[in-house]
Order: C-alpha cells, then sequence, then structure tokens
C-alpha cells in the first residue's frame, strides 16, 4: 500500500477512470488529480495534505490554555480517551501518557499491515427454515463449513453465541444481536480468505468442534433437541468433573478463543517467518509468534467493540479471568509445543489417578485443572478434522497439503529450506495423513479421552479414519499387483499357445510318419490320437495349471477359460 512507504501522495494523472481514482484513495493517496493541472487547483492542493495529516495518525501538539504548556493528542485514539476505565486518562501531564498512546498506535499499525483490508459485505437475512437447518448442523458431528456461504457461516457463529449469552449466569453481559453481529463480521473481515486451509472457514469450523465436544461431556445442551449424544463410557474418580468446574463465563471465554485463535493469519507457519526475519518473529522473540499475535489482534478487535467494558472494565474480576483464559487457550494451539502440552495433560491424567478427584473448593487448584482442560480441547479442535467422518476429513487434507504445498514453493523460492511436508509430491496425501493420526493426534486424543468423560467417541472415530487412510495408501500396491497378476496371466496364456502350436506339429508329423498298423496299434495304445487340441467352449482348465490360474486371477478374473475367444491352454489328455 503506498501509505506504508510514503506518509503522503497525490497522485497526478490523465487517466479519469473512477475505478482507478477509487483505487488509488483506497490504497492510501491523499488525492487525485487530473492533468493538465490549473492555477487554482495548484493554489488549493495543501488543503488535502493538510486535512490528511490531521486526520491520520501523526500526534501533533494541541496547546492548553491554562497552564501555556502542550499536550499529545493523537485522533486516532480519541475513541479510546472517553473511556472511565482507561489508566492514562489520569496521566495528562505524566510522560508515560505518550509512551501508552505510541504503544495504542504501535498496535493499530500491527493490525493494519497483517489483517486484511476492511470490505464491504452485504449480508441477507437468514430465514427461518435455514436457520433450523443450521441449528441442526450445529448440533452434529456431521458438520462442515465447505457446504456454507458466508451468510450461513456468520450466522452460524451468531447461533452459538446467542446462546450462550442466553444463559442466566451471563445476563449481566449486556451484548445485543447488532452488536453481537457487528463483532463477528469484524471477526470474519480479520481472516485472509486467500488462505487455502487457515480462513473463516476453519475458524468456524472450530468453533463448531468446541460447541460439540461441549454438548457432548454434557456441559450445554445442542442447539437442536432432537440432536443425540455419542456413545461413551460413563465418567469415573479419575476424570475430571467438568461440569463441577466448568463455569458459564469459561464457556464464553472457550468459544470466543475458538472463533478467534488464527484472526490474521498469514498463510506460512512460525518457522517460515523466524527464518526469514518478519517483524512479527523479532516482535516476539521467535515464540510462539503467530499465536501471540493471534491473540493480540483479537483482544484489539474485542476492544474495538467495548467488550472489555461489557465485562466490567479492563481491571474487574470477569474479564480478567475472561483474558487469561483466552490468552492460555490461543497460545496452547501452537503445535511447536504440542509434545510439551501432551505431558502436561499426561501428568494431569497420573495427578487424577493418584490424588483422585479435586477439591471444588480449593479455588487455584481448579483453576489450574481448568487451563489445562481448556487448552486440550482446544487442541482438539483445532485438528478435529481427524474426527469428523472421512468425508470431511479428506476435503480438510486436501486444502491443507495446499497450503503447505503453496508455503513450500515459497520456501524454495527465497532459497530457504524446505521441510518434506511442504515440498510438493515429495509425500503423498495419505503418507501425511496418517504420519499426523499416529504421532500426533491420536497420543493427543488418546490422553484426553483419559481426562474428559464422554470423550471416547473421538478416538474410535479417529482409529476409523486411520484404517481408511491406510486403505488409500494401499490401493497403489493393489492396482500394481493386478497390472502384475495381470501380466503374468497373458504371459501364461502365451506360452500355451506355443505349446498347443508345437503339440500340433508334433502330431501332425507324427501322423504323416504312419506308415504301418503296428505303429498305428502303438499309437492307439499309448492314447496318441486323442492328442490334439480342444476347441469345446465348455471345456474348463484342469490340473494343476488351473490352481494358477485361480490364484493369479484371484482379486479379478481377466480371462474367461470358458470363452473361445481364447483358446484352452489345456490338451484332452493329462500329461
Amino acid at each position: 500500500m503506498l501509505s506504508h512507504f510514503f506518509p503522503f501522495v497525490e497522485v497526478c494523472s490523465t487517466n479519469d477512470s473512477a475505478k482507478l481514482m477509487l483505487q488509488c484513495i483506497n490504497e492510501g493517496a491523499a488525492d487525485y488529480i487530473l492533468k493538465p493541472l490549473r492555477k487554482d487547483v495548484l493554489k488549493t492542493m495543501f488543503l488535502n495534505l493538510h486535512r490528511y495529516q490531521v486526520d491520520g495518525c501523526d500526534t501533533h501538539a494541541v496547546s492548553d490554555s491554562s497552564s501555556g504548556s502542550q499536550t499529545v493528542h493523537d485522533p486516532m485514539n480519541d475513541n479510546l480517551d472517553m473511556s472511565p476505565d482507561l489508566l492514562w486518562n489520569g496521566l495528562q501531564q505524566h510522560r508515560l501518557r505518550e509512551i501508552f498512546i505510541k504503544d495504542s498506535r504501535f498496535t493499530h499499525m500491527f493490525m493494519t499491515y497483517y489483517t486484511p483490508r476492511s470490505v464491504h459485505l452485504a449480508v441477507s437475512k437468514i430465514a427461518s427454515g435455514r436457520e433450523e437447518i443450521l441449528k441442526a448442523m450445529l448440533s452434529s458431528g456431521d458438520f462442515s463449513p465447505f457446504e456454507l456461504d458466508v451468510n450461513d457461516l456468520i450466522e452460524c457463529v451468531c447461533l452459538i453465541f446467542e446462546q450462550v449469552l442466553a444463559l442466566p449466569e451471563l445476563s449481566s453481559y449486556k451484548i445485543t444481536k447488532e452488536n453481537l453481529y457487528e463483532l463477528i463480521l469484524d471477526i470474519y473481515k480479520s481472516y485472509h480468505d486467500t488462505n487455502p486451509y487457515h480462513n473463516f472457514s476453519h475458524a468456524v469450523d472450530v468453533l463448531q468442534t468446541t460447541y460439540y465436544y461441549l454438548c457432548q461431556i454434557g456441559v450445554l445442551e445442542p442447539l437442536y433437541p432432537s440432536a443425540s449424544r455419542a456413545r461413551s463410557r460413563p465418567a469415573c474418580v479419575s476424570q475430571l468433573p467438568v461440569r463441577d468446574i466448568i463455569r458459564p463465563c469459561d464457556i464464553f471465554a472457550l468459544l470466543m478463543a475458538s472463533i478467534g485463535h488464527d484472526v490474521g493469519h498469514p498463510g506460512v507457519n512460525n518457522m517460515f517467518l523466524i527464518n526469514i526475519g518478519t517483524p512479527l518473529a523479532l516482535l516476539y522473540n521467535d515464540r510462539s509468534v503467530l499465536e501471540s499475535f493471534h491473540t493480540m489482534a483479537f483482544f484489539h478487535i474485542l476492544k474495538k467493540h467495548g467488550v472489555d467494558q461489557i465485562l466490567g472494565g479492563p481491571r474487574s474480576t470477569a474479564y480478567t479471568d475472561f483474558r487469561k483464559c483466552i490468552v492460555n487457550v490461543i497460545l496452547a494451539t501452537d503445535m511447536g509445543l504440542h509434545n510439551d502440552y501432551v505431558a502436561k495433560f499426561r501428568d494431569q491424567a497420573d495427578r487424577l489417578k493418584q490424588d483422585g478427584p479435586i477439591d471444588l473448593s480449593d479455588e487455584k487448584a481448579c483453576d489450574q485443572e481448568r487451563m489445562l482442560l481448556f487448552s486440550a480441547i482446544i487442541k482438539c479442535a483445532d485438528i478435529g478434522n481427524v474426527s469428523r467422518p472421512f468425508k470431511h476429513g479428506l476435503r480438510w487434507a486436501e486444502v491443507l497439503v495446499d497450503e503447505f504445498s503453496s508455503q513450500g514453493d515459497l520456501e524454495r523460492e527465497l532459497g530457504l529450506p524446505v521441510m518434506p511436508i511442504n515440498d510438493r509430491g515429495k509425500l503423498s496425501q495419505e503418507e501425511v495423513q496418517i504420519g499426523f493420526i499416529k504421532h500426533v493426534a491420536l497420543p493427543l486424543f488418546e490422553v484426553v479421552n483419559s481426562i474428559i468423560p464422554g470423550f471416547s467417541f473421538t478416538v474410535d472415530s479417529i482409529k476409523e479414519n486411520l484404517q481408511q487412510w491406510e486403505q488409500r495408501k494401499s490401493q497403489p500396491v493393489m492396482e500394481n499387483a493386478r497390472t502384475s497378476m495381470q501380466t503374468i496371466h497373458t504371459s501364461m496364456v502365451d506360452e500355451a499357445k506355443s505349446c498347443h502350436a508345437q503339440a500340433a506339429e508334433v502330431i501332425n508329423s507324427m501322423e504323416s510318419r504312419r506308415s504301418s498298423s503296428a505303429a498305428i496299434a502303438m499309437t492307439s495304445q499309448y492314447g496318441i490320437q486323442s492328442f490334439h487340441i480342444q476347441d469345446d467352449p465348455v471345456l474348463k482348465p484342469k490340473s494343476s495349471a488351473r490352481s494358477l490360474t485361480d490364484m493369479f486371477s484371484k482379486h479379478k478374473r481377466e480371462v474367461d477359460w470358458q470363452t473361445t475367444e481364447s483358446p484352452s491352454p489345456l490338451c484332452a489328455c493329462c500329461l
């Protein structure tokens, strides 16, 4: 964008295209002027530049008539200065005020740079019949965002949060339907829809998966009344009492983290950002770079819509707990720390077995177990497509491979090392999924299953999908084996034909040499007269050659010995 490189730009051109003019303004130009320039236009050009400076993000000094001093004013933060709970409202003359304002501008700059430019989206109202269909989809493990358009996806998010905000315990959260809709729309705009995988559809999928898990373990009731829960083994004493330690405010925070966990994702992973030394990697010291950025960007959006004030202000207990939950949950999605988190979950499972049920009166212990539980749920939901019905998991695998391969192409172009998983064509889709399920997904879901009651259905689904991936991987081998059998089969037929020809030639030779009755008698005695090619179409193969035929055509018989198209490879006699 022009404004990223030049503070003020005025475009001067002979092109009078309205589309070009708007494009230049949208890209950051202060004005668009047509050539040839007139003198009266030249005299007023500076006014637009001045207005652009005043309305832009430059800090300028404003005189204080009472004291004669100057205070720093930033128009971009006017809406923040009106909030009574902001710390720096009482710091008009303090040096920290300018630091806080610069920090706000810094955050805004990163949001502007890494998140998509806001676009107008015409969203139509969902019909009541369609709403019921969406509720049924959200209450099912068969949910797939690929079948939905943007309107449906946004409506799905609103339906889930409307249900949660309707809980009696959250009656103090005064979020109207219009405010909720505007918030979700802003979240949608913050995702890059050009990403094959990490886009708004993925965010909605993770949100629905989290919601579905909460319904299955009995924390929430499904939106669709007739939705059934998966059969799972009953809870035992060595598992968490999820209904006792998960509060409604925690549900709200966990679902918010689910929809915002990948805000602004650029479509490449942490290692890529670190290897090329991006500002984000430098800012977050190469540690959970994207996850830290997602958290910061998401809270920027929440703050813009006043969620912090709705929860009682930044210093309230409700907002502090809300922020703590979201920060911990989003940071847990860093796949670079996957094994560390799985180890934490194993420790939690062992602790529950040894110490028994947790003391619900111990708030610190409950909070510790709750944070680990939410980290486990979001991690399972983030890769939850492996527990979906296979047809959906296959679709997600395809777009994920597409995004990985795109990063690999970029790495190769930049001369960076390319991981095998990113190297286009290096590994098959089946190999990637089998390795991921065996070494990443299944160990996670199995240990979480030992902690959360009613979670075993996920492990069963993953194992079924693993079998399907292994079958798909073996299919090429079967195809090669079938080709080999066909080749061997053809070779046997050719050899049989050759034997037939040789036998016929021998018989003809023998018959031509018959000169005496003794010879004929001898021939009759040893059955040579019956040594001839059989053309009877009903004759079936005999002897050991039949078993070979069955063996090589076990999967599919390519040659039917009962037809006249191919002669029987056997003679009437058995030698």
